[in-house]
């Protein structure tokens, strides 16, 4: 049977037919990216604002200026862990880790090439990147000394 020989109505309720599979298709496209991208962006508010708080934590400021990573691994790893962050990695001016996850990594450079904002320009955001655990969503901000110095940064994701 060809399309000529389908009379009007059938040819009619075929085009509406393939017309809204093809709209409930692309609004199903378009929900599922808007739903995806404000669960990022929320993960990232509630990570960003965990960095925050770190960064102005006296504790963390003294494992950077002493480079003690002891004096903060346990906590840091107790608060990560109680709240569900994939990783929280504090690093020096320098990129390098004073906390991290995985033990082995502390004092190896941060990876992921998104660190300038917060080490050179002082500046907190989110940012969308691959790092030694994999791509993920970071909450980043710069700490700053009394002295009004950036002297590390955090990264919660």
């Amino acid at each position: 049977m060809s399309w000529r020989d389908l009379n009007f109505r059938r040819r009619l309720l075929t085009v509406m037919t393939i017309s809204g599979v093809g709209k409930l298709l692309i609004l199903s496209v378009c929900a599922f990216l808007y739903i995806k991208h404000w669960e990022s962006q929320d993960s990232g508010d509630k990570a960003l604002g965990i960095a925050r708080f770190l960064a102005q934590s006296p504790l963390v400021m003294m494992a950077i200026e002493k480079n003690a990573p002891s004096l903060i691994e346990e906590k840091i790893e107790r608060l990560r862990s109680s709240i569900g962050a994939a990783f929280i990695v504090v690093g020096n001016k320098e990129g390098i880790r004073i906390a991290h996850p995985i033990k082995e990594r502390i004092g190896k450079p941060m990876q992921g090439g998104d660190n300038q904002q917060a080490l050179e320009l002082g500046q907190s955001y989110i940012s969308y990147a691959k790092g030694s655990l994999g791509h993920s969503v970071r909450g980043k901000t710069p700490i700053i000394n009394e002295r009004g110095e950036i002297i590390g940064v955090v990264s919660v994701g």
